[in-house]
């Protein structure tokens, strides 16, 4: 007759089951990492094609970071150019699915986690003068970095700010000796204090969306001051 299972037996079953679990646990975290930052470089390749697309509609010059007047981001400026409900919580293209900390607000905003160059794509200053410099100027493209994944500011609902301002060095690119110099890592958190740094969320590199709409992944430490300044 069939006794059942002996407590040895369904203890010697756990413990396989656990070792099992153990082992395949870390390859299914791989995978997912993986999955989140293949998503995350699709996300910059559509913000790229928007991006392109408003240049095209705008002599050659991107949408502005932000607008200091009615508080709107480039987000905002090439929504219409991008799929329906593309900006929708569960599927914002403008939120890093590698992001480690949770948008706590969705009110009022298409909420962000890339941060744009600051001079390419310059605010709307209340004073209504157009800053930014068009695509037509820039004399690299494919090495200046337009948009990439910043830090999350705690202060801004977990969200990070709309331009990268350090290194400052960005907004004078004449300072600049020499472009092969890496740049400052940064803080590398996401913390108010690292406001307006780059961050290497992606297994320790920063995704990218270049002036010729193209993406790369920059290892730690491997960003020039090249990849930011655009005259030269």
């Amino acid at each position: 007759l069939n006794k059942g299972f002996t407590l040895i037996e369904i203890l010697v079953v756990v413990a396989i089951v656990a070792c099992l679990a153990m082992i395949g646990y870390p390859s299914l975290a791989r995978s997912l990492k993986r999955a989140a930052e293949t998503k995350n470089i699709a996300n910059l390749r559509q913000i790229g094609s928007a991006f392109i697309a408003y240049a095209a509609e705008n002599n050659g010059k991107f949408p502005h970071c932000w607008d200091r007047a009615s508080g709107l981001t480039y987000a905002h400026f090439v929504q219409h150019l991008m799929p329906q409900n593309i900006t929708a919580p569960e599927n914002n293209v403008f939120v890093s699915p590698c992001a480690q900390k949770k948008i706590t607000s969705w009110e009022h905003a298409i909420s962000i986690t890339y941060s744009a160059h600051p001079v390419l794509l310059y605010d709307l200053d209340t004073d209504g003068v157009d800053r930014r410099v068009p695509i037509t100027k820039v004399v690299r493209p494919s090495q200046i970095i337009l948009l990439a994944d910043g830090c999350q500011v705690p202060s801004n609902n977990n969200q990070s700010t709309a331009n990268f301002w350090n290194p400052w060095q960005v907004f004078y690119p004449e300072l600049v000796v020499n472009i092969n110099d890496p740049i400052p890592i940064g803080p590398d958190t996401d913390t108010d204090d690292a406001q307006g740094w780059l961050r290497y969320r992606n297994n320790g590199s920063v995704h990218a969306l270049m002036a010729d709409g193209s993406v790369n992944a920059f290892r730690k430490g491997s960003v020039t001051f090249g990849n930011l300044v655009w005259d030269r």
